[in-house]
């Protein structure tokens, strides 16, 4: 522990419109003038998940925030036939809708996106589709699945893989992930996008053309994390995320520190304190005099 303190809560339950709930978590820093982080989670992966690093932030003067996204964790419905929805939605509705929440109950503050895997893609939709929607971009363990910037076989089966997820959740309605071991249940139109980004490396998104380039133009100031021994978001799936981002000034780290818990993809998160320390640094020195 810092010289901060934590207090962890349910900041407020959420209704979307057509009946949706999430459940709004926060870990405040002390001082009410902190920056703010909203914490973006990996696909099929619930807000509790991230407890350990809500507090790392906020110890360290940052009050961080998340949710599940619509039909995970405890959220509801979940994804079905009848309730689908893909990156535009979570990026121009989802997003702007807890935003709009915690500014409400914890007031306008310097606002950063921290994206981890999913979550650091929709962030980066999100800036795309809406400027001013924050002011720095954090990106954990987020690349893009596409493909051919997994070595060798890896690509093959990567490829095989996500076009059988799309296929599945095309012919299902929605991606029974509860039932393959993978990525929980998920909708339909999101696991056809994310297929068709892990098939070309482009996104082609519902209601939103010509995403690539908005995401060229974004100049926020980003810091894109890479985590050792991370098989789903290695250093080049990384970099062809970051790609993207052609105008924005970009930092590279990694985070590879011995915690006596294995640094994964997911397992990082357990071990954040490292992390969240690296992460509040860039925050207020990137942010400083914003």
């Amino acid at each position: 522990m810092t010289a901060y303190g934590v207090v962890v809560d349910v900041l407020t339950e959420l209704t979307f419109p057509g009946g949706g709930t999430t459940t709004l978590h926060v870990a405040r820093s002390v001082s009410e003038s902190d920056p703010m982080a909203l914490v973006l989670p990996a696909m099929g992966v619930p807000a509790a998940f991230y407890g350990p690093l809500l507090d790392g932030l906020a110890a360290n003067g940052v009050t961080a925030v998340v949710a599940d996204f619509p039909g995970q964790g405890g959220s509801r419905p979940l994804a079905a036939r009848d309730h689908d929805y893909g990156y535009a939605a979570l990026a121009t509705k989802f997003v702007p809708r807890v935003l709009q929440a915690s500014r409400s109950e914890l007031g306008h503050r310097l606002t950063v996106l921290l994206g981890h895997s999913l979550g650091g893609q929709v962030a980066v939709v999100a800036a795309a589709a809406e400027r001013d929607i924050a002011d720095a971009l954090v990106l954990v363990a987020a690349g893009t699945p596409h493909w051919r910037v997994f070595e060798g076989r890896l690509g093959w089966e990567v490829l095989v893989q996500t076009q059988a997820v799309g296929a599945v959740a095309r012919a299902n309605g929605y991606w029974p992930g509860e039932r393959f071991g993978f990525g929980g249940r998920q909708p339909r139109r999101l696991m056809s996008e994310w297929a068709h980004l892990a098939r070309t490396g482009a996104f082609l998104l519902h209601g939103m053309p010509g995403v690539d380039d908005a995401i060229a133009s974004i100049e926020l100031p980003v810091l894109a994390i890479d985590v050792a021994n991370d098989q789903f978001a290695p250093a080049s799936s990384v970099e062809a995320l970051v790609a993207k981002l052609a105008a924005a000034p970009v930092e590279r780290q990694l985070f590879a520190r011995e915690t006596g818990r294995p640094l994964d993809h997911l397992g990082w998160v357990r071990s954040s304190d490292g992390v969240a320390v690296e992460i509040c640094e860039w925050v207020r020195s990137t942010l400083d005099g914003h």
